[in-house]
């Protein structure tokens, strides 16, 4: 009997350990993936000019929105993908588990930035202090059970589903038509 709980005990931790092991590694994947996200997302936000920042992302928006908000413009569309990004990584880093999370965080963040430069700016800041909280996340940061929209997710999910989230918009800010003067 004796042996057979040293073998559970040795089993738990060996699987424990290879499940941290997989966890870190999907944890550098994201980091990677997010980081290259954001950057091309940054490169393409220098390419537009600053009229081009007020362009309404039509037809999306009764299609993403669900008709709670219209005429959406560039600028919006970036302060949403800023405020849940910081807000979501810092629920992470600071929510002990079980904790049922805000729709989005500070509002104020970039709350009186209309120009295109300053929010590029910001949104660079902001990125750079989101890569170093996730470079210091724990095992247990990643393993907390948070609630986000009624949905339950692990921290590891919240990173994932930040990362597709960012990913929808770049592809919204993609497809969308700037008028170009000649």
């Amino acid at each position: 009997m004796r042996i057979r709980v040293i073998l559970i005990r040795i089993f738990d931790w060996i699987s424990s350990n290879l499940n941290r092991r997989r966890t870190l590694s999907e944890l550098k994947l994201i980091y990677s993936l997010f980081d290259q996200e954001v950057r091309h997302t940054l490169d393409f936000l220098a390419s537009l000019e600053e009229k081009d920042w007020q362009t309404i992302s039509h037809p999306w928006d009764t299609i993403l929105f669900r008709r709670l908000a219209n005429n959406v413009s560039v600028a919006e569309i970036i302060k949403h993908i800023v405020l849940l990004e910081h807000h979501i990584i810092g629920a992470i880093e600071s929510q002990e588990s079980g904790a049922v999370l805000s729709l989005e965080g500070d509002e104020t963040l970039c709350e009186k930035i209309q120009k295109k430069r300053d929010l590029v700016a910001c949104y660079q800041a902001v990125h750079e202090e989101n890569l170093s909280k996730i470079t210091n996340f724990k095992q247990s940061d990643l393993d907390k059970k948070l609630t986000f929209i009624n949905q339950p997710y692990t921290g590891i999910g919240l990173l994932w589903m930040l990362t597709g989230h960012h990913a929808f918009h770049l592809g919204q800010l993609r497809s969308m038509t700037f008028p170009r003067t000649n």
